[in-house]
């Protein structure tokens, strides 16, 4: 049918939503003991996939307690395809997210796209993605090898949050996990010279919920890589982003994640191989190491191995960060002219 609000080069976009490839939830379920696996959510006509395994819809409630979600994708293509989201768990509820010793693993959010800048166009959170104003809580699980790939042959694109994405408000904990492994990977052939129109970003997790607490947990080789023949990339975080104005950080180890941005006709920038904040984070008893940002380009910029802290662009606040107990060790800020 014709988007009510999306415009494309001949009219109104055209759309079709799939979601839920596995379980389309609209109530209170709770899976225990249970595997969501190989399902798919997208294809054809689609415009947006949400949920290759399980999506919430408003007002439902999911709990997982010793379950695994796997192999589980949502995949968009041209002509019409616009946004993936949630290869997993896409959980659009408002209300709660309770994950407890369970894994997400091996799932995908697949765009390939051929839409003119002036459409808005991403894909994002292949493990778990979490709407805005849910209270979100993940104890005790794995959320590993999950994979965001977007490209788009025409325009620009955002394609972030490998592991897990949030929304605004509500609230995000993270407690004695282990987020490993987890990937953005996004191109384009041709981009727009304003840096954060191609944007790829947060590896592993990627958190705009108003309070967030992170603690007892792994971090550990999470990459975030964008790359255009020609024009502006940019890469945030290759492993957890936070805009919050209330981010705590406890115990938690952040190690070999990356974040690489390439432009080979343009201007590359990369800021904060292991975390980059642009809200208010603490940060105690944490470790940082061998975390890189890079960038290769004409007109190249990496800032903060280990942490950027600052205004990240299209954000208004700079960032502010405090620092306590912790190790920053053996990261890197790598950026290099005429690669």
């Amino acid at each position: 049918m014709p988007s009510v609000t999306a415009t494309c080069p001949n009219g109104p976009c055209r759309f079709a939503q799939s979601g839920g490839g596995g379980i389309d939830n609209w109530g209170a379920l709770t899976l225990i003991n249970t595997t969501v696996s190989d399902n798919v959510a997208g294809g054809g006509v689609t415009a947006q996939a949400n949920g290759g395994g399980i999506l919430g819809e408003a007002g439902s409630r999911l709990t997982l307690v010793n379950s695994t979600v796997k192999g589980n994708r949502v995949s968009v293509s041209a002509p019409n395809g616009r946004f993936a989201q949630g290869g997993g768990i896409y959980d659009f509820s408002g209300r709660a997210l309770d994950v407890r010793g369970s894994t997400v693993s091996g799932n995908r959010a697949e765009a390939a796209l051929a839409m003119p800048a002036s459409v808005d166009v991403s894909a994002a959170c292949a493990g778990i993605c979490v709407g805005e104003g849910t209270v979100a809580t993940i104890r005790g699980s794995v959320i590993s090898s999950n994979v965001v790939s977007g490209s788009n042959t025409l325009g620009n694109g955002v394609f972030c949050g490998g592991g897990v994405s949030t929304g605004e408000g509500g609230s995000f904990v993270l407690d004695a996990s282990t987020v490993s492994n987890n990937q953005v990977r996004a191109s384009a052939r041709s981009t727009s010279s304003t840096p954060g129109a191609f944007l790829a970003c947060s590896g592993a997790i990627d958190v705009f919920a108003s309070k967030i607490r992170i603690s007892n947990s792994r971090i550990v080789g999470n990459a975030a890589r964008a790359s255009t023949t020609s024009g502006a990339v940019l890469v945030v975080a290759g492993a957890v982003s936070t805009v919050s104005g209330n981010a705590l950080i406890t115990n938690t180890v952040f190690s070999r994640n990356s974040g690489i941005a390439v432009s080979a006709k343009g201007s590359a920038i990369a800021y904060g191989g292991g975390i980059a904040n642009g809200g208010v984070l603490e940060l105690r008893q944490s470790k940082l190491t061998d975390n890189t940002a890079r960038a290769r380009a004409r007109k190249a910029v990496a800032h903060g191995g280990g942490i950027f802290d600052g205004q990240i662009p299209d954000l208004d606040q700079p960032g502010q960060v405090k620092i306590l107990r912790s190790a920053i060790a053996r990261n890197t800020p790598d950026q290099c002219y005429e690669c």
